[in-house]
């Protein structure tokens, strides 16, 4: 097991970013996405990679950016979400956390001055859109997120003071980020978009290949029957799209 930990300074990191990037068996991948977060220059990104015991060669890859890492660990987990869970604890209580999987890459971050209200307090979820493959997903923070996640997180900011828990069930292998996203909503957080942030998302994650039972669950939680259906019907429509436009 690798382990590495920086100072958790809640004062030193206020308007800090982590990027925390999951990965497993992705070295390519993770290199690349690596030098895109450092060539963005922007002082106040940090970055925690979370590994999951990779067998390519991905140990040396994290040796070799050791002094650029805020925190990493490579040991087995039980999946994504766990891994998210795993960053999620490694960032510190004042900061905003950002997700990436290995070869995601944030083309551009919000201004310090578009997270922060008019009290100079950091504004709990920052929102930007997504690039997908050749496609923008333009992201929303609205009731319409009961019947499909609006918001990709690799498009989304989240500051931790906002939930200190680890936020993802680890009992949905897909949709537990939308579920993440719609405690948040419907606890009253309020959300900023921020046009200036834009990210690029490969477009054959996992949430490419929907679980129709998942998608129902999640919807149902937190909306009822009702929802849990109408959602299961969107997107079953939108696969069957999907399959006759690709």
């Amino acid at each position: 097991m690798l382990t590495l930990d920086g100072n958790d300074d809640d004062e030193q990191y206020c308007c800090t970013i982590m990027i925390v990037i999951v990965c497993r068996n992705a070295r390519t991948l993770l290199e690349r996405t690596l030098s895109d977060i450092q060539a963005l220059g922007d002082p106040r990104v940090q970055i925690i990679v979370i590994d999951g015991d990779s067998s390519d060669g991905t140990f040396m890859v994290l040796d070799c950016w050791r002094d650029a890492l805020f925190h990493c660990a490579s040991e087995p987990d039980k999946g994504i979400y766990d891994a998210m869970n795993k960053g999620w604890q490694a960032a510190p209580e004042n900061s905003y956390i950002l997700f990436l999987g290995a070869g995601d890459r944030v083309l551009s971050l919000p201004t310090t001055a578009d997270m922060i209200d008019n009290r100079g307090r950091p504004i709990p979820v920052i929102i930007g859109d997504c690039m997908v493959g050749n496609k923008l997903f333009v992201s929303r923070w609205d009731s319409g997120m009961r019947f499909r996640n609006t918001a990709h997180h690799q498009s989304l900011l989240i500051h931790k003071s906002s939930y200190r828990y680890p936020p993802f069930d680890e009992t949905l292998k897909i949709f537990a980020d939308w579920d993440f996203n719609l405690r948040l909503l419907h606890a009253g957080m309020r959300a900023k978009r921020v046009e200036r942030f834009r990210s690029f998302a490969e477009p054959d994650g996992v949430s490419a290949r929907p679980d129709l039972d998942e998608v129902r669950r999640v919807a149902q939680r937190h909306g009822g029957a009702w929802a849990g259906w109408v959602a299961w019907a969107r997107y079953r429509a939108f696969l069957a799209w999907r399959r006759v436009h690709r």
